[in-house]
């Protein structure tokens, strides 16, 4: 059983990454951090915000990246001219907690590991969705998405019930690629 989840997961994320390859120019190389910009790209098609999140028809789409400046440029190289949800994206570095802009997306890097609880706990209930670079329990934590190394070299958790928290809805075609983890219960 547990080899046909790991059969499935490589299949599934080689039809992302296909995905994502057939859409950018005829590079052929990507880089780490390309591979996973075009998974926060499908993320972002298999995630609904609630109603009221955008000020109105043109406001675009927002990715911030706190603590990752490779990943920083590769969201911007990826996401350039690129939509998701019918609107233009941006991609805004975020320098510290105080000004996390009004985003959609929120990618947190190893460098703010330390403040990842922080960054969680300031952020948990807003429709943001929160997704750590390879942190170490980010999702246990009340983060909604981490990409883990721990589940394969392209591998993500999530956790549902940080998903739901902040009135986001996940598909069940992308709850069923990933690993799901429980959060830690906070009243022990």
């Amino acid at each position: 059983m547990l080899i046909f989840k790991y059969i499935k997961n490589i299949i599934i994320t080689l039809i992302v990454i296909g995905s994502f390859m057939f859409s950018v120019s005829a590079q052929t190389d990507f880089s780490e951090a390309e591979v996973k910009s075009g998974f926060v790209y499908n993320f972002a098609k298999f995630v609904d915000w609630p109603a009221g999140v955008f000020h109105n028809e043109t406001t675009p789409f927002a990715i911030g990246v706190i603590g990752d400046d490779v990943m920083y440029q590769a969201l911007e190289k990826v996401m350039n001219g690129r939509q998701i949800k019918g609107r233009e994206t941006v991609v805004l570095k975020v320098e510290n907690l105080k000004e996390v802009p009004k985003v959609e997306i929120l990618l947190v890097g190893v460098e703010q590991k330390g403040n990842s609880r922080a960054i969680i706990s300031q952020l948990k209930t807003k429709p943001i969705l929160l997704i750590g670079n390879d942190i170490e329990e980010f999702c246990q934590l009340g983060g909604m998405i981490n990409f883990s190394s721990r589940v394969s070299k392209y591998g993500f958790e999530i956790n549902q019930a940080g998903v739901e928290r902040s009135n986001l809805i996940i598909s069940a075609k992308l709850l069923s690629l990933a690993q799901l983890v429980k959060e830690y219960d906070s009243n022990k």
